[in-house]
């Protein structure tokens, strides 16, 4: 079963799966693509996928690149938090 989170953005409807969101908290606590892939059983290039796909649905970069790592920005940090008090998880 695939659960949805949807959202109305400028006249278009979105929507990212929870397992995305998994991804992208993986990725914001481990700050590495492919640790996070190797942690869930999945591709690198499925996890950078992911990844794109709940920035596109942000509607902005939530990471910063630096090499190989990625760091949450500030707007990746919001989102991150948003998400834990939405889904009812509580901060690390």
């Amino acid at each position: 079963m695939i659960i949805l989170i949807s959202i109305i953005h400028e006249r278009l409807a979105m929507t990212i799966t929870l397992r995305q969101l998994e991804i992208f908290e993986k990725v914001a606590g481990g700050r590495h693509v492919t640790k996070a892939g190797e942690q869930l059983f999945i591709t690198q290039s499925a996890v950078s996928m992911a990844i794109a796909e709940v920035e596109k649905f942000a509607d902005a970069p939530l990471f910063e690149r630096r090499g190989r790592r990625l760091l949450l920005n500030d707007r990746g940090l919001g989102f991150c938090l948003r998400r834990r008090t939405c889904c009812g998880k509580s901060a690390r």
